[in-house]
């Protein structure tokens, strides 16, 4: 494990304070993988937040407060404060490469007198990995970012609390 790089690690993941070495924490690691499940599985970013609120899954906020003793920033949205999901948590669970166990860092820069934030392209990035342990594989992280640049492109929105088919706006006539 590197030392001093990770202050906090993201939801299914605790940093042991005395050895540093991060673990992954069953519960919160449970719900990171059900969230990619159910999004292979064709639900939205929207459908997954309301599924998960619905089955009473508590949010990272929750987590980060019950294990790191964390609050949350001023700047968040209501919902959260109830320990709530929305589809912004889903989605950086979703786009989090940390969950295969590679740490990037320099992925953005500040620009202190402009106060502007820009970020770095990926080959100037530091990339570390093997840095912490696997809680979704490489492949299904893959398939999941490969699904969401295509959902993008085509501009595939899933009907509220239910799942579209998983073809689709990826085939065309």
């Amino acid at each position: 494990q590197k030392e001093g790089i990770v202050t906090i690690p993201p939801m299914g993941y605790y940093k042991d304070k005395n050895s540093g070495k991060i673990i992954i924490k069953n519960e919160p690691a449970g719900i990171v993988k059900e969230i990619y499940s159910m999004y292979l599985d064709g639900f939205g970013f929207k459908a997954i937040a309301e599924k998960l609120n619905k089955d009473g899954k508590k949010s990272p906020s929750y987590y980060q407060k019950l294990y790191n003793d964390k609050n949350q920033g001023y700047n968040k949205p209501a919902i959260t404060l109830k320990y709530l999901w929305d589809s912004t948590a889903v989605k950086r669970v979703l786009t989090n490469e940390f969950y295969t166990g590679t740490l990037i860092c320099h992925v953005e820069e500040s620009d202190k007198a402009k106060k502007i934030r820009h970020k770095v392209p990926t080959e100037e990035q530091f990339r570390h990995e093997n840095f912490a342990p696997v809680i979704i594989p490489k492949e299904i992280w893959d398939k999941v970012q490969k699904l969401i640049e295509a959902k993008k492109e085509t501009k595939v929105r899933a009907s509220s609390g239910k799942p579209y088919h998983r073809y689709t706006g990826l085939l065309k006539c």
